[in-house]
């Protein structure tokens, strides 16, 4: 079988700068039209199913791109997490920081590395992560008016207009939250496979709607394909250790993926190590071996990610008795 061709491609808003082997960076119009010019482009150096389109992951940006190039011709394309091309960068020591110099970066890290081809979201996630994008828009502002709301009443003689227009606002706002969440339960509830596994995953305690929310719509496919230790470093619940000859640094996350996703769980966990909660006595075994409070956090949040994917790939209920008689 041929050896692919890795295509680096640093995506921005309006552009896209493209790095094929042996030929100088081009700039691209991140358009439909633009992306169908630079496929011609690079078809020069291989036939399209041998072609590899790498780039980082910029949100609605890179999968645009990736979703056209696939529509397009049949090829495939890797979309890596930023940390690794930036990792990639300064392993080479390189003080020249533009989008050509980064196009470039990304092709020499595609051809150094085993990628797995990006598989696009169906249509229902597409359409909960774009929701979710609104979702947590709304919510933001929610706060922001009610901080707002405060340090206005707080005052010996608030101004009545000003107070009125806040709370015209926030009310708006929340209305919007409400339609936005029953949208999103709508959109699961179209389809089966969704459905099912929301279902399960708020079988377990502390999973509310929110966290089942921000994991279907952006690791749902990872959930049921990934090990464990690869989804942990998926969602940037990797340890990684400091350790250099007799020094040894304290242990961190890769904080690798979405951080909605570690966003999330930290708030289910807190609820998970309250007492009578489902990882409480986990959390102080945890203490007990000598782990600091926000080192022993981050190890109840990588077991609910666990129990989480353990439901989703069984396709079953979370049984609260058999876990406590198994823990």
């Amino acid at each position: 079988m041929d050896k692919s061709v890795a295509i680096g491609i640093d995506v921005g808003k309006f552009t896209l700068s493209c790095s094929a082997p042996n030929c100088k960076v081009q700039d691209f119009d991140n358009n439909r039209a633009g992306i169908g010019a630079m496929l011609e482009h690079c078809c020069r150096c291989a036939p399209p199913s041998r072609l590899l389109f790498v780039m980082e992951a910029s949100g609605g940006y890179s999968e645009f791109a990736a979703r056209t190039l696939l529509e397009l011709v049949p090829t495939s394309v890797a979309i890596v997490p930023p940390i690794c091309i930036s990792s990639f960068i300064k392993s080479r020591i390189k003080r020249l920081k533009n989008d050509h110099a980064d196009a470039l970066a990304i092709r020499l890290f595609g051809e150094k590395t085993e990628l797995k081809p990006w598989l696009p979201p169906s249509l229902a996630q597409r359409r909960l992560r774009e929701l979710l994008l609104v979702l947590d828009n709304i919510k933001q502002t929610v706060v922001r008016q009610k901080c707002l709301m405060e340090k206005l009443t707080t005052s010996p003689a608030p101004e009545s207009f000003a107070v009125a227009c806040l709370a015209t606002i926030r009310a708006e706002a929340e209305a919007q939250r409400r339609q936005l969440e029953a949208e999103i339960e709508a959109v699961i509830a179209s389809e089966p496979q969704l459905a099912a596994d929301s279902a399960n995953m708020l079988s377990i305690p502390s999973v509310g709607p929110a966290l089942r929310t921000v994991l279907l719509a952006l690791c749902h496919r990872q959930l049921h394909e990934l090990s464990q230790r690869r989804l942990l470093a998926r969602c940037g619940l990797a340890p990684q250790e400091n350790q250099s000859g007799k020094s040894a640094g304290h242990t961190t996350l890769n904080k690798a993926g979405d951080p909605r996703i570690r966003r999330t769980l930290y708030m289910a966990a807190q609820c998970a190590i309250r007492p009578g909660g489902i990882l409480h006595d986990y959390y102080q075994r945890q203490r007990q071996k000598g782990k600091s409070g926000k080192s022993a956090l981050m190890s109840v949040m990588r077991k609910l990610l666990h129990l989480i994917q353990a439901v989703v790939k069984s396709g079953t209920r979370f049984d609260k008795e058999r876990y406590a008689h198994a823990a």
